[in-house]
């Protein structure tokens, strides 16, 4: 019981610094990296955007208002992801500061809410 007890709080304690700022962000994709980098951070930016597109279909599920509303048939993959926080990132340059330190995830709902807005 105590290893499980551990694993978990290992787990838990680990997994609370996993998030990537939006300044690295930024940093990693404008980088020239080696291939295996780029797969490393296009998994990641794919993960984000599963995650999203996942609690936002269950809003829909649940008949509660939903994060953001794109249009039916668009793709979404890590470049598309991309483009929406440098979309946001430009059109909320005031707050530029603060959204740099945020973390990617958080800027990541907020640009899929500026691009994709719910009407």
């Amino acid at each position: 019981m105590k290893k499980i007890i551990f694993t978990l709080a290992l787990f838990l304690t680990s997994t609370a610094n996993a998030a990537m700022d939006t300044e690295t962000f930024i940093k990693l994709n404008t980088s020239k990296l080696t291939e295996n980098q780029q797969n490393v951070f296009n998994a990641y930016m794919n993960g984000v955007v599963m995650s999203l597109l996942f609690a936002n279909a269950e809003l829909g599920v649940q008949q509660r208002q939903e994060f953001f509303c794109p249009p039916p048939n668009q793709n979404f993959n890590d470049r598309v992801m991309s483009a929406a926080i440098s979309n946001y990132l430009l059109a909320n340059s005031d707050d530029k500061n603060m959204l740099m330190k945020s973390p990617v995830e958080l800027v990541a709902i907020r640009a899929l809410e500026y691009v994709y807005p719910c009407k």
